[in-house]
Parts: C-alpha cells; sequence; structure tokens
C-alpha cells in the first residue's frame, strides 16, 4: 500500500546529494555492495517552464525524489500550500448574499453555500456537542429552508459516506451539491517525534438537490493525497491534490551506504504505475487516478534532478462526475490562483526567486487543461492570501511580490504576457523602474492586502502607518504609481465598490505604543483605540485618494482579516452597499471575569450627491447559548444577507435579525 508522507519545510537545501562511493576495502556491508553509488540531487524549485513527459523520464524523476527523501528528514515542502482576482461577489439581483470569492465568475469552496430559499451548511463535529455520536467524529452537512416567517428551520442532514471527515467547503451549482473533504489518520513511523498521514485521501460527494428535503447522492469518488486547493467554474470543479508515495521496506533517514544502496534499489525496482495516486469510484472501482504519461516534470530536469510529490490537477464534470480528468505535476509548487480561463501554480526558491505555471482551462471533454508556460519573478508571493497577488486582465498576468535585500523589505509589480508557442510567460513590464522609480511602500514596510479592479491595483503596505497605493496598469507596458495615501493601523483586506470606492477591513493601530516618532514621522501623537477597524476610502481620483471614514471596535479583531469569505456583501441598488462581518473580542464582564463575545456587524455605504458614508448600521450579538457549548471562536463565522433579513452563523447555529 502506498502511504502519502507528512513532509517539514525545508531551513536549509543542498544543491546535490553526495554519495560517498562503496568500493573494495571498506569492509562490512559496504564490501557486500562493491559498487558507487548514484549521486542524485536533491528537490530544488526549477524557475524553467515544465515539459510533457514519456512515463520512462517521469518515473525516473519521481524515482529520484524518493530516494533522496528517504536518506534525508527534510525536503523542499511541496505540500505547504495553502491554497487557499477581482470581483462584485454579491451583486445579485436575486436579492441575496453569495460567496464572497477572489474572481467572478470563479466559485470557491465555502463552508455555506446559500440559493434563496435553502441554507447548506457544512456543520462542525467539534462545534456540535449536542449531536450524536456518529456526529461528533465527522463534520455533515446541515439543510435549513427559509421559511414563509423569514425563519431557518432545518430540514435534512447529509452524512457522506466513506472515510470523509472533515469537509473544507461546499459548492452549489444547477440543483447539485458537491461537497469536497479530506479524510486522513496518523502514525509514528520514525524514531523521531514525526507523524506521517496514514491513506490520507482527498474525497468529493456529489448530490442532487432539486428536493433539499430528499437530497440523494449522485456519485462520490475519493482519491489518495492531500487537498490543497479547489475552484468551480460553470459545471466544472477542479480539484488540486498533492500525493507522496510510500515504497514499502524503505528505511527512512538511511544513514549508511549498505541502507542508501539498498533503498535506492528499491525504488528503481517499483513499477511506477504503482507509485501513482489511485482513485476510487462508487462502485469501488479503483484505477490510477493520473496516468504516468500524463505527467509533467521540469524542462531542465536531468537524469539526476528528481522530486517526490505528485501534485495532480483533476477536473471533476458536474453533468458526468465519472468521467474524471487529469493531470500532474513532478515538481515543486506552494501556491494556487484561478482566473475564469486558467488556473496558475506558483512556487518560490530559497533564492527568493518565482515560478509561476499557467494552464489554460479548456471546454470540451478531453481538454479540460493544457499546459501554456511558465514565467520568472524576483521576490516571494507573501504569508497571507498568496493568490491575492496575482491578476489576469485582457491577456496579461500582474504579479505583486516581495523580496528582502540589503536588510529592508522591497516590493514590485511584473506584468506578464503569454507566448505558447515557446512555453513562457514574458515580462513586458515591471515597477518599480527607471522611468517611474519611486518604490511601493517606505522602508521596511511589509506588504498587508493586494486587490486588482480591472486596471488599478491597490496595495497596502505598513510598518506604522497604512499607505495605500493606487497602481495606475491601463497601460500594462507601463505602469506607474497614480498616488497614495497614509492613515493609522492597517488594512489586510480590500474590496473594490464599484469604480470610485474602495473598502479596507484590519486593524487601527495607537501610535503612542511606539517608541519615539523618529525624524521626518508625521504620526499623530493623540489617542486612537486599538482594534478592529473599516475604512472606506474614495478612489475616484487615483492621484489624491481620501479615507471617508471608518468605524472601529474596540479590542476586537475579525476573520475578514485573513478569511475574505467571513465578510458578506451585497448590492441593493447602485446608491446603497451592505456589508455584514463577524468580530470577536474578550472584555471583562460585570461581574469582573474575561468573557469571550462574538457578534455580526453590519454596515452600509451609502452614496449621495454630496457623496458617500460609511454607516455601522447594527450588530446581532451571539446569546443564549446552550450551558455544555464549548468555547467556539469567530474563525468561521459566515453571515446571510437576504433583503432585509440577516443570519449569523456561529458554530453550527444560526441567528436571524433584521437590517
Amino acid at each position: 500500500m502506498n502511504y502519502p508522507r507528512f513532509k517539514l519545510p525545508l531551513l536549509a537545501l543542498s544543491s546535490t546529494l553526495l554519495l560517498s562511493a562503496c568500493g573494495s576495502g571498506g569492509g562490512g556491508d559496504d564490501d557486500e555492495v562493491n559498487r558507487q553509488l548514484v549521486e542524485v540531487n536533491s528537490a530544488k524549485v526549477s524557475l524553467g517552464p515544465l515539459k510533457s513527459s514519456s512515463a520512462a523520464s517521469f518515473g525516473n524523476h519521481l524515482k529520484n525524489g524518493l530516494y533522496t527523501s528517504s536518506i534525508s528528514q527534510f525536503t523542499e515542502c511541496g505540500n505547504c500550500t495553502a491554497t487557499p482576482s477581482t470581483t462584485q461577489a454579491g451583486d445579485s439581483a436575486a436579492g441575496y448574499s453569495s460567496t464572497n470569492v477572489q474572481e467572478a465568475g470563479v466559485d470557491e469552496a465555502d463552508r455555506i453555500k446559500y440559493d434563496g430559499d435553502y441554507l447548506y451548511m457544512a456543520a462542525r463535529s467539534y462545534y456540535d456537542p449536542l449531536a450524536d455520536d456518529n456526529a461528533m467524529q465527522r463534520d455533515y452537512v446541515k439543510i435549513m429552508k427559509r421559511q414563509p416567517d423569514t425563519s431557518m428551520e432545518q430540514v435534512a442532514v447529509l452524512m457522506p459516506e466513506g472515510t470523509l471527515n472533515t469537509m473544507s467547503g461546499l459548492y452549489l451549482h444547477s440543483d447539485k451539491l458537491t461537497v469536497v473533504g479530506s479524510a486522513a489518520n496518523w502514525y509514528n513511523i520514525m524514531p523521531i517525534d514525526v507523524w506521517h498521514p496514514y491513506d490520507q485521501k482527498v474525497e468529493v460527494a456529489i448530490y442532487d438537490v432539486a428536493t433539499p428535503e430528499q437530497a440523494t447522492m449522485d456519485d462520490s469518488i475519493s482519491f489518495d493525497g492531500y487537498l490543497l486547493s479547489s475552484r468551480r467554474i460553470d459545471n466544472k470543479v477542479y480539484v488540486v491534490s498533492s500525493f507522496s508515495p510510500n515504497v514499502e521496506g524503505i528505511n527512512y533517514g538511511a544513514f549508511t551506504d549498505a541502507d542508501k544502496q539498498a533503498n535506492y534499489d528499491a525504488i528503481r525496482a517499483v513499477d511506477v504505475n504503482s507509485l501513482m495516486p489511485k482513485l476510487t469510484k462508487a462502485d469501488n472501482s479503483v484505477q490510477n487516478l493520473v496516468d504516468p504519461q500524463n505527467c509533467f516534470i521540469p524542462e531542465d530536469a536531468g537524469s539526476y534532478d528528481g522530486y517526490d510529490s505528485i501534485v495532480t490537477l483533476t477536473t471533476i464534470d458536474l453533468s458526468q462526475p465519472d468521467s474524471i480528468e487529469s493531470v500532474c505535476i513532478n515538481a515543486v509548487t506552494q501556491a494556487l490562483y484561478a482566473s475564469s480561463n486558467a488556473i496558475y501554480l506558483m512556487a518560490t526558491s530559497i533564492l527568493e526567486q518565482s515560478v509561476i505555471h499557467k494552464f489554460d482551462l479548456g471546454s470540451g471533454p478531453g481538454n479540460s487543461l493544457d499546459y501554456v508556460g511558465a514565467g520568472t519573478v524576483d521576490g516571494y508571493f507573501g504569508w497571507s492570501n498568496p493568490s491575492f497577488r496575482l491578476s489576469e486582465y485582457q491577456n496579461t498576468l500582474r504579479v505583486v511580490t516581495s523580496s528582502v535585500s540589503a536588510g529592508d523589505i522591497k516590493h514590485q509589480l511584473y506584468v506578464l504576457n503569454a507566448q505558447p508557442q515557446d512555453n513562457k510567460l514574458n515580462i513586458i513590464s515591471q515597477l518599480p523602474n527607471d522611468l517611474h522609480p519611486d518604490p511601493i511602500g517606505k522602508p521596511q514596510e511589509d506588504i498587508y492586502a493586494v486587490r486588482y479592479f480591472e486596471d488599478k491595483a491597490y496595495i497596502v503596505t505598513y510598518q506604522r502607518m497604512d499607505p495605500l497605493y493606487i497602481l495606475d496598469l491601463s497601460d500594462p507596458t507601463d505602469p506607474k504609481i497614480a498616488g497614495e495615501l497614509e492613515v493609522p493601523g492597517f488594512s489586510s483586506y480590500l474590496h473594490p465598490i464599484g469604480d470610485n470606492l474602495l473598502l479596507g477591513v484590519g486593524q487601527q493601530v495607537d501610535p503612542g505604543n511606539f517608541p519615539g516618532n523618529g525624524q521626518g514621522n508625521t504620526i499623530d501623537t493623540s489617542p486612537i483605540e486599538e482594534g478592529a477597524k473599516v475604512s472606506l476610502f474614495d478612489v475616484s481620483d487615483p492621484a489624491n485618494p481620501l479615507e471617508l471614514g471608518t468605524v472601529v471596535y474596540p479590542d476586537a479583531y475579525t476573520p475578514v482579516e485573513w478569511d475574505h469569505h467571513a465578510l458578506t456583501y451585497l448590492k441593493m441598488t447602485d446608491n446603497e452597499h451592505r456589508f455584514a462581518i463577524p468580530i470577536s473580542r474578550w472584555y471583562i464582564n460585570a461581574e469582573g471575569y474575561w468573557q469571550h463575545g462574538n457578534s455580526l456587524q453590519m454596515l452600509e455605504v451609502n452614496i449621495t450627491d454630496n457623496g458617500a458614508e460609511l454607516v455601522d448600521k447594527n450588530a446581532l450579538e451571539v446569546d443564549n447559548l446552550p450551558e455544555d457549548y464549548s468555547f467556539i471562536n469567530g474563525r468561521e463565522d459566515r453571515s446571510i444577507i437576504h433583503g432585509n433579513d440577516v443570519y449569523y452563523i456561529h458554530g453550527n447555529a444560526v441567528w436571524q435579525g433584521v437590517w
């Protein structure tokens, strides 16, 4: 059986694993080997394009990677992918909100989905002490129906079959509910305290919810691997997973030449087909998820290069779920960005150079994913929401990266254009440049948020103040900084409202907490409350952006700061825009004890002839929790705005209020 292995982040990586010779005269086991150990290069991020491989070349590359990882406890982390575009999510003529996504037309798996009549919720076992023992051990789907009095009533529960115990999220499209999740058990395979996943699988269940009260499973599949991310575009769900096969009998952490040679021989003897991730269908039939000849390896890979993980892009057509198409990449990947036309996979080397691979999304059977090529840029994609650093627009890809140089953080924007005939994404411009040398960000400032909207990019950097930069990308060959604005605190999520307004969500910061002001520092020294902050910016004149208003929730934070799905947005009219964000705070109650509180804050952006204003409209508080409910934080809180009705999902419960 193949067991995918847990991989640790690389702290230091040599370019080649130098194996000592096993010649005569060494004595002991080395004499029995009596031949030169093969010198295999350790895994690295290749900065060039990929190439379609034969089964033999793919097998050689994979086996080299398996061998190098078997004699080392650390490999470059290909399974560290988080995930995981511009949008006006919530511009719904139906009058209710939908999942807040990065790119319009590219749905993202989330904990809830709502169609105006039914709410589908991935209910967490660890949130539900009142559930039965079965539900306590596994996530399940709770289906609730909106009643004539606008309340929500539970009408069904779905418990997916198989071993799925964690739901990453749901998709809802054309009377089909798709549940994407994973199942994993863990065991200790080494004398050191390193745990490995046993039979780790990605599971996808598709339900017919034409009549939600009588939902039935259409199909289900599972395949070996670790779930990295997924997207839905029209009728197709794209799942990205990573699988590291295990060869039985391998001595992991092999030290002696004899053990190393034994590992090498055992790995070379394995049929490559047995190393591929397996797909199990609803009828329990098993086959390879992807064929070795349908895989890509780095174009510059030599005979002694390798990587031990198989990253798979799997396409599931919801109208024909039994027809699964997959391609695989036997190369380091660390993040994903998806537009409505393509999927991009990214990775950064230890030298702070990054590669971006583009796969076009085909429209017909057998043409789901076509490799276009790769581009290389300097820098890395950041520590939070790396996909927001990229945006595809009018046949170009815009990318913002960061790099550390001489003790300072530098940020740059690249614009790339695909050249499929050369398998390349060519850089056609970058910023700063000789014509526009001004830096993006002040010294020591890191990037906290990036958002693109058509031919503009908005970037928030932060160390003490919150500089908001507006980049003009109308000429992709000549990007420039159009304007900037400094305000206290920072925004870690940005949401465009039409062409002229921008909402920022982050933290307010008290400048008095900083020691000294320093020369040239213009920070206002007046007292400022710290807490979650929502700001409204006027960006109609990019050269002179303005902050029109702020709302601060003292001593609080919101999960919107790191998870954009937590924000709910509904455009009521061109002049009225509604937002809801969950807030968590600690406070001292009347008895003098610390207490945790959760609420849903409702905000409006109202536009008049005199401008726009941000209004803190209302709040929906969590109360009347059962006494035996354990502590539930707000990290997975969600909400729905349906006309004047508001629904707040906290834990597995739903609170209702009015706008």
